[in-house]
């Protein structure tokens, strides 16, 4: 039996390919030829750039302090070495002369599909056991994306409200897979096709690409950067770091010198990990330091003995070489954990969670990836068959599950009528369309007969679900009725939303609103939604997004963001009640802190509904002290707005915290549900919060029929 030693030493000879750089000369054509031995520095990159990502995705706390909040920058180190790799594959076996693209693919192919195949039908029994309806189609359909490459460019259509959190979504990770394939498919044939263009200058010409790339990843990351995130174009120039540095060793030779730069390389990528996070423009110009400090440790990896120590170790060498394995478990592992747990992750759980990732991305490297690596072992076309063959099968999953509706009689009753009621009462519609996510010039506007008053109804997602029992109340009033709601839009005049990094709700939208609230004659304005949540950043449901109101794109100081807000709240409030309008200042919801229908179907009690939603039961209630926690700074920022004959305040805490602090706010009422999810009402629960609108102004309406 081999040593550990000698199995990890064959492992690697196989991993990596026969690569035999080339000298060019003036002209740009490879003359001569010598053996690159493996490099295991490379693979010890790898092992860093994955241990940064799993420990990013498991969410350590110590104390305040995440750690390593940057960790996601393990990717970027991935895709340097991608692109060093592949393009030193590529001018190799053009320099031989027998430079096949046919046979470039077919590695790809080896390298990329079975372990991925593996991973993608492993989720799906986990799949059908705990994800909701909704989240099973989008599952679902993320598996079509997974398997066609496309991720990236699906994950970014969704739409951030409907969709699952990022960390509950088994398949987000495969985004950058999709990235790495869409630049395997493009890249050879641009290499190719530059080296004839550009001849001895082709370095030069990949610096341009690459400096263009930048730009563009660095604008967009300002004005679009969920896209920066997620599309190859804005990526590209990771990529192209490395592809730049194998011309230039290809060009230049063996390195000289250099020590002290693989420290200034590793240094720069802990600063990268311990100083970016989710509010870092990325990628951006900023990514240039990691990038960088990537580029050094592979250009220069012995100079530095304790460096090259390191990434040499058995330790470090059998983590790279089994890196892609557990960078595809681990994400399903840990969001399929989340999704069936009822409150966060502990510490403890998350490193179990660790092993079992550990554990499986080694079967899966021994007995998945090295054996389909070896052509004696699994022909290309056996692989090729059997990935058509499970394409089909998740294309015909995704078509059953999208005609099923999610198939909610997995679950039980009560969870099927959370699900139902979602679906059917809270969609204010017109000609067919959502009045939500509207340009302004496009907005619903229902009249009744002989309309002899204006309301508008202004806020974000959880406005939409006011809006429809509003408007069956003023129905028969004689009403015109106008909804200007946007997913992520408090109206806060010249603040902008950002959503984990992406602008959400860009200024425009409330700018318009403003001009044609503005232009209006007088009338009732309704002024609705989750500021405590875009105030203090925070969900108190775990594995929520950072939401926030902010005047630019970009991290600000919070104490002046926070007083920015404050200002603007209480000046854009004064201004409509300045103008004429009358303005119903809709107060905090409570907000749930666990997600509701997960945690009924979880919780092992569904089924006794009269036990689960009794006055007192801490499964389905809100401890009022936190609600008043949470929310304190907002009433204050109301509060601030004084007294004003046009203004009307509204507090929904008598509707859902009936007795105050002598008793939690509640979720239910027998078996009747207040909300749909964490912080968004159901109809039900709208209905009681119009009628408490009924309430507080009964000059405007006269109330409801018990």
């Amino acid at each position: 039996m081999m040593t550990n030693d000698k199995y990890l030493k064959d492992s690697a000879e196989k991993t990596a390919r026969d690569i035999r750089p080339v000298r060019v000369d003036n002209q740009g054509l490879a003359r001569q030829y010598h053996r690159l031995s493996y490099r295991p520095e490379v693979d010890g990159l790898r092992a860093v750039a994955v241990i940064a990502v799993l420990i990013y995705h498991a969410r350590f706390q110590v104390a305040d302090w995440r750690v390593l909040p940057g960790g996601f920058l393990g990717v970027d180190i991935f895709f340097v070495i991608s692109g060093y790799l592949i393009t030193a594959i590529l001018l190799h076996d053009s320099g031989k002369g027998n430079l096949s693209i046919a046979a470039f693919y077919g590695r790809r192919i080896r390298r990329i599909l079975p372990a991925l195949c593996v991973v993608l039908l492993a989720t799906l029994p986990f799949a059908w056991v705990v994800l909701l309806p909704d989240n099973l189609i989008e599952f679902s359909q993320s598996l079509v994306a997974t398997n066609l490459f496309i991720s990236n460019i699906f994950f970014l259509s969704e739409d951030s409200y409907t969709a699952a959190p990022s960390l509950l979504k088994p398949l987000l990770h495969t985004w950058s897979l999709a990235v790495e394939e869409q630049f395997y498919l493009l890249f050879p044939l641009a290499l190719v096709w530059l080296r004839r263009l550009a001849g001895s200058r082709l370095v030069w010409a990949l610096v341009i690409l690459l400096l263009a790339s930048l730009g563009f990843a660095d604008w967009s990351s300002r004005f679009y950067p969920s896209a920066a995130f997620f599309l190859m174009p804005q990526r590209l120039w990771e990529l192209l770091a490395g592809s730049v540095l194998a011309v230039y060793e290809l060009q230049s030779g063996k390195s000289t010198g250099g020590r002290g730069l693989p420290t200034l390389g590793l240094g720069m990528i802990i600063f990268g990990f311990l100083v970016f996070d989710d509010r870092t423009l990325h990628p951006s110009i900023w990514t240039v330091i990691p990038i960088v400090g990537t580029v050094l440790l592979i250009r220069y990896p012995g100079r530095d003995a304790w460096i090259s120590a390191i990434l040499r170790s058995r330790l470090a060498i059998g983590v790279g070489l089994a890196s892609y394995s557990l960078y595809l478990w681990h994400q399903p592992i840990f969001a399929f954990a989340r999704v069936s747990t009822p409150g966060p992750l502990t510490p403890d759980r998350k490193l179990i969670l660790l092993a079992v990732c550990a554990i499986a991305a080694f079967v899966s490297w021994k007995y998945i990836e090295t054996p389909c690596r070896n052509r004696d072992v699994v022909r290309l076309k056996t692989l090729i068959r059997m990935y058509i063959y499970i394409l089909i099968g998740f294309f015909c999953f995704a078509i059953a599950v999208h005609i099923g509706g999610g198939f909610p009689s997995r679950f039980p009753p009560i969870v099927q009528k959370i699900v139902e009621s979602e679906s059917r009462e809270i969609k204010l519609t017109q000609d067919g369309v959502s009045c939500a996510q509207r340009e302004i010039s496009k907005a619903c506007r229902f009249s009744s007969a002989q309309a002899n008053e204006t309301w508008f109804i202004v806020g974000d997602s959880t406005a939409i679900r006011l809006a429809l029992p509003l408007w069956e109340m003023l129905r028969e009033r004689g009403t015109v009725f106008i909804p200007y709601i946007a997913n992520g839009c408090y109206y806060a005049p010249t603040l902008l939303t950002m959503n984990d990094g992406w602008v959400q709700c860009r200024k425009k939208v409330n700018m318009q609103r403003r001009t044609e609230l503005l232009k209006s004659p007088p009338a009732t304005a309704v002024l609705f939604g989750q500021l405590p949540l875009y105030y203090s950043g925070h969900f108190r449901a775990p594995y929520q997004p950072r939401v926030t109101l902010q005047a630019e794109i970009g991290m600000q100081d919070e104490v002046q963001r926070k007083a920015h807000i404050r200002q603007v709240i209480i000046d854009s409030t004064l201004e409509l009640l300045e103008y004429g309008h009358r303005v119903l200042l809709v107060y905090p919801t409570p907000e749930i802190g666990f997600q509701f229908p997960q945690r009924l179907a979880f919780s092992g009690r569904s089924d006794r509904i009269a036990e689960s939603t009794s006055i007192g039961s801490a499964m389905l209630t809100i401890p009022y002290s936190e609600f008043r926690e949470t929310t304190h700074e907002v009433y204050e920022i109301f509060h601030s707005i004084g007294e004003h004959p046009n203004l009307i305040r509204v507090y929904p805490e008598k509707v859902f915290c009936p007795q105050g602090s002598e008793i939690d706010c509640l979720v239910v009422d027998q078996d009747r549900f207040y909300y749909n999810d964490s912080y968004h009402l159901s109809y039900y629960g709208a209905k009681l919060l119009a009628d408490e609108l009924l309430r507080a102004a009964p000059d405007i309406w006269p109330r409801s029929a018990e």
